[in-house]
């Protein structure tokens, strides 16, 4: 009799504790509010009308799992989606900031702090490309293709001297005081080969392999260059007048008689590569 009376006594207390058939006395499913029952590892959403397996329908909107609104149950076309994504019953320009808004200023207005969509506070930074912006690549830094100020793009031609750049005069043109990728002034000697502006060369100095006025380095050419090599004398230049004078040899080099270069802007007649006299040249290079 006591054996017959334990599982009976057993089941009645669980019917009183259940209501609405909620008692799930089968451990393989769970059973909702309107009779449906939800395999294990599922759960009803919070109006019983389905069985889910993530938090979405649940009635508690879990923003840190993507969630802008949950009304309890997976259906469309009521308060929020079926995927809790899309809340369609909040209002943006009803001065209250719903799930999902950023601000809600009580207008559908742009242009005076708040979107029209409620979606940007309209500060420059937040990745949201608002009405008074040019760009909004979502920090405040230079350098990365849109101003700090959110103001405008950073390329050169815009009239702008934007990060990197040496110059900006609105165009993408060269030979007009800033080079076409605007990264020269196009001035001598400022390392850059303007070769629209006339530069053969620039090494932001002189050097063998660029005169200091940005012409390559040749004998002859008035410009002396003491790094320049003469292939001819494989020294570097002494002098060069652009030509032969009483003081510079053609090869750019200080004239002196016995140097056994024929000067003739010197009033030499010979050179024999030395100052003696008697052996038919003269210490003073005239011919004897």
């Amino acid at each position: 009799m006591t054996r017959t009376w334990r599982p009976m006594a057993t089941t009645l207390l669980c019917v009183l504790l259940c209501t609405h058939a909620s008692c799930d006395l089968d451990t393989a499913t769970r059973a909702c509010a309107n009779g449906l029952r939800c395999p294990v590892g599922a759960q009803c959403t919070a109006d019983g009308s389905a069985c889910i397996t993530n938090g979405c329908g649940n009635g508690i909107i879990e923003f840190e799992n993507g969630e802008i609104c949950d009304d309890g149950n997976i259906l469309d076309g009521d308060e929020c989606s079926y995927d809790c994504l899309t809340p369609t019953s909040y209002t943006c320009g009803d001065s209250v900031v719903d799930p999902g808004e950023v601000c809600d200023d009580g207008n559908s207005d742009s242009g005076d702090g708040c979107s029209s969509d409620c979606l940007s506070d309209e500060t420059c930074g937040n990745g949201y490309h608002d009405i008074n912006e040019v760009c909004d690549d979502g920090n405040q830094e230079s350098g990365d293709g849109c101003s700090a100020d959110c103001w405008y793009i950073e390329t050169c031609g815009n009239g702008m001297s934007d990060s990197g750049e040496v110059c900006d005069d609105g165009n993408q043109e060269s030979g007009d005081g800033c080079s076409a990728d605007c990264l020269s002034t196009e001035e001598c000697g400022n390392g850059y080969t303007d070769s629209a502006a006339g530069e053969a060369c620039d090494d932001a100095g002189q050097s063998s392999s660029c005169d200091h006025d940005c012409t390559l380095p040749e004998c002859g050419d008035g410009v002396v260059n003491s790094d320049y090599v003469n292939p001819v004398t494989s020294t570097g230049e002494e002098c060069d007048e652009g030509a032969e004078s009483a003081d510079c040899d053609a090869d750019c080099t200080w004239r002196s008689c016995g140097d056994g270069y024929l000067n003739g802007s010197s009033g030499e007649s010979c050179d024999d590569g030395n100052q003696d006299s008697g052996d038919g040249c003269s210490a003073d290079c005239i011919l004897e």
